[in-house]
């Protein structure tokens, strides 16, 4: 499935993202970007995240998600700015970041 907003695309059969010129590979987990991306503006909850991402099955803890956020704003370099953190909410893609 590929996934776009604004001037990035994201590919989770490929698990690559292009950021104009830029090419990242291997974002783990690619199916988070997805998920945020598909619901750019909109809060999705940590339980919201768990569910769709993890699947039902998962027996972790919910704070797990802000370790995934995490890397992933790392992995997107400047884009991660899109990530935005919705205290006592959740997070979201934010389509109009600057970047």
């Amino acid at each position: 499935m590929i996934a776009t907003s604004k001037d990035l695309r994201s590919d989770n059969h490929e698990e690559t993202v292009h950021h104009h010129s830029n090419h990242y590979r291997d974002i783990d987990p690619c199916d988070l970007l997805m998920y945020l991306i598909e619901n750019h503006d909109q809060v999705l909850s940590r339980d919201q995240i768990l569910d769709r991402v993890w699947g039902l099955e998962y027996d972790g803890y919910d704070r797990a998600v802000d370790t995934h956020i995490k890397k992933l704003r790392a992995a997107l370099g400047p884009c991660g700015a899109h990530v935005e953190t919705v205290i006592k909410a959740g997070y979201m893609w934010k389509t109009n970041s600057g970047s």
